[in-house]
């Protein structure tokens, strides 16, 4: 076959290469590498020789198109665009979120594949190496995976995205557990021996509703205690809208026990560790806590907030005011509601956060008020509606 021939070096490599012109005799010669001998058969190297050929007929340069098709490759890979993904991710939370399950769960098995290459198998791929029983994790992973197609998709990287006919890891089934009255006083004395910056924290989880994070990374310049409020902004909340919650007289007291006064500082994080990062040690405060009361199981951090939403409904307090109160993104903040809704309940939210903050107080007094009762007796009544 003309053009096509085998190179052999002193070193004997030998590798098959198809020589062409793009044009007539007085063009420059050029060579495309076909691949090395023992990888390919003679056979097989002409067969790509002749299809490169038929591309030279119909005025399309290999070496260019080669070269094209590498540097989209590159320009396409995994690791290239996860990156960029990643820098255009908003909130410290999502940010972290995305991150990490790149790292751990995509990045092992993508590497540096271009998007264009892949499909659901390597979607699949990526979910069976997760743990069946981690149900929450499998469902995140996927969420990540599809945020990250879709964007390619809008980026234009990609023309479909693989995950659309692909369905979702199964839900993790909702939690319905809501801490007794003596629960909640169990866990708020037990909160002293949990560690200094952790007690607190979990006194106002319970005290607010607010989410871990939003309480554990809460800035000095966001607390206000003439207005007794704390302002998320748009970065550090769920629903991306600057949101002031008012703090009830009981997370007030709190929060100027760690101050050390009245004085609140202007700058730095409220429960900073000794790098001057916000604290995460959730984990290791729950297990410390934990060991102080045995007898309270499957408990969780989040549950403060449950409660909180449910007390708040036992008081009275409208749905609306209870999902603004606790900075929900629900139902009463979506569709029609979201775009015409515009009142922000701040009065309502001061009045239903200050009635739990009393319920909880008097549960409190209640319970150093008690005589000491038998062990078999662990029942705190809530106090009677006002």
């Amino acid at each position: 076959m003309r053009g096509f021939g085998l190179k052999v070096t002193p070193a004997d490599s030998r590798t098959f290469l198809y020589q062409y012109r793009m044009g007539g005799r007085g063009t420059k010669t050029r060579r495309y590498t076909i691949g090395s001998y023992g990888k390919l058969t003679p056979d097989e190297a002409r067969t790509i020789a002749k299809r490169l050929a038929n591309e030279v007929a119909a005025g399309t340069d290999p070496l260019a198109a080669k070269k094209d098709r590498e540097r989209l490759a590159i320009d396409t890979a995994f690791d290239i665009c996860s990156q960029r993904f990643l820098g255009e991710c908003t909130g410290k939370g999502w940010h972290n979120m995305v991150e990490r399950t790149f790292r751990l769960h995509v990045s092992p098995v993508w590497r540096s594949k271009p998007l264009p290459a892949i499909d659901r198998a390597d979607v699949a791929a990526v979910i069976n190496r997760l743990p069946r029983q981690q149900q929450a994790l499998r469902r995140n992973v996927f969420a990540v995976m599809r945020r990250f197609l879709n964007w390619a998709v809008k980026e234009g990287v990609i023309d479909r995205s693989p995950v659309e006919s692909v369905e979702s890891p199964e839900a993790v089934p909702s939690r319905d557990r809501t801490l007794t009255p003596h629960e909640v006083v169990m866990i708020w004395n037990a909160a002293t021996g949990a560690g200094p910056m952790f007690g607190p924290i979990l006194r106002l989880l319970l005290a607010t509703g607010l989410r871990r994070e939003e309480v554990a990374a809460l800035d000095w310049h966001e607390l206000n205690r003439k207005e007794k409020t704390v302002t998320l902004p748009r970065g550090r909340s769920k629903n991306r809208k600057i949101n002031i919650i008012p703090l009830n007289t009981l997370a007030v007291e709190i929060i100027d026990t760690v101050a050390g006064g009245e004085k609140w500082p202007r700058q730095g994080f409220v429960f900073a560790t000794s790098g001057g990062k916000s604290f995460a040690s959730f984990y290791r405060g729950k297990t410390r806590l934990d060991k102080l009361l045995p007898k309270l199981s499957d408990w969780r951090l989040h549950d403060c907030r449950r409660t909180a939403a449910t007390n708040l409904q036992e008081l009275g307090v409208r749905f609306e005011v209870v999902e603004a109160a606790i900075n929900h993104v629900g139902k009463s903040q979506s569709g029609i509601a979201a775009i015409y809704q515009r009142h922000d309940w701040a009065k309502e939210k001061r009045e239903a956060l200050e009635a739990w903050g009393d319920r909880l107080a008097r549960l409190l007094s209640e319970d150093e008020d008690r005589p000491e009762a038998p062990d078999d007796n662990n029942v705190v009544p809530f106090a009677q509606r006002a």
